[in-house]
């Protein structure tokens, strides 16, 4: 997603980027022009690359523009990259709340032996099935305060969970996440 190019490594020339559309947007606009070949496709991709099945979906908005998850069914590897955060609180600060609990529900379906996630450990279904639970918990005290008709800094002070204020990554990112939260969520009001 956009501002990695600013601080990502240069990839060998000879690297293919294969990216959703709305990356691949997002990536010409960045600082350093990309030169590699580049593949980007709209909705899903599915390629044999060697003896590797590879199945790519891109999500319209949910961690951020673009998301792209990978699975391989022979595998039964799903990469997620920052659709989901095993038991880490990660930055949600371009998140589309409502578009990412859906994605969630679709990643946890995935008949899957190991999941790699954006942040933390490899694990399997059940670290997907703990974020989600950690996803709604967050969104449902940030729509409580909303319905309480409280202003964000007000919201932000009663917010309260105290069972994830030992997460990894909950206080560092907390501020951008729930003003990313509360903005988005309370236009549906």
């Amino acid at each position: 997603h956009r501002g990695f190019n600013y601080i990502d490594f240069d990839l060998p020339a000879n690297a293919e980027i294969i990216a959703s559309g709305p990356t691949w947007q997002a990536l010409k606009s960045e600082f350093r022009q990309i030169k590699n070949q580049v593949t980007f496709f709209d909705k899903s991709l599915t390629m044999k690359r060697g003896g590797t099945l590879l199945v790519m979906a891109a999500t319209e908005r949910s961690h951020s523009e673009g998301d792209v998850f990978v699975y391989l069914p022979e595998e039964g590897v799903l990469f997620t990259s920052d659709l989901f955060f095993n038991d880490v609180a990660g930055y949600m600060g371009d998140a589309t709340f409502r578009e990412w609990i859906g994605t969630l529900e679709i990643l946890s379906g995935i008949d899957t032996f190991a999941v790699v996630p954006g942040l933390g450990a490899v694990t399997n279904t059940e670290g997907i099935l703990r974020f989600q639970t950690f996803f709604r918990d967050f969104t449902t005290e940030i729509l409580r305060l909303i319905g309480k008709g409280l202003e964000v800094e007000a919201a932000k002070r009663q917010f309260s969970l105290p069972q994830y204020e030992k997460m990894p990554g909950f206080r560092a990112f907390f501020d951008v996440n729930f003003r990313r939260a509360y903005n988005e969520l309370k236009e549906l009001k």
